[in-house]
């Protein structure tokens, strides 16, 4: 594949800014298809990750596109359990308690 000109890039963020504007808030991948069927990249891996991906993280960073317009509705947020007081849980812990049915039949 042969690099793509200045003007292809730019032509690709200015594509990249109409539709999130237009449509936000969009996941990446979202972006990615829109930009598949409007004919101005491949669908393949190396278009999500190397032109997609890579171009969004740019204009984000260069305050040209706003944070906002792009989300992940997949992650999750991995923290541990906390509580208010050594009462808060306890009580959390005697709600959440479940006795083994196994262990009690195989003994």
């Amino acid at each position: 594949m042969a690099r793509r000109s200045k003007a292809e890039i730019d032509a690709i963020r200015a594509a990249i800014y109409d539709y999130c504007e237009r449509h936000y808030p969009l996941t990446v991948r979202q972006l990615f298809y829109a930009l598949v069927c409007a004919g101005l990249i491949d669908k393949t891996e190396g278009e999500y990750k190397q032109t997609v991906v890579r171009l969004t993280g740019e204009m984000r960073l260069s305050c040209a596109l706003p944070w906002h317009w792009l989300v992940d509705n997949t992650r999750w947020v991995q923290r541990p359990v906390s509580f208010a007081s050594l009462a808060d849980c306890v009580e959390r812990s005697a709600q959440t308690d479940r006795r083994s049915l196994w262990k009690e039949i195989t003994h």
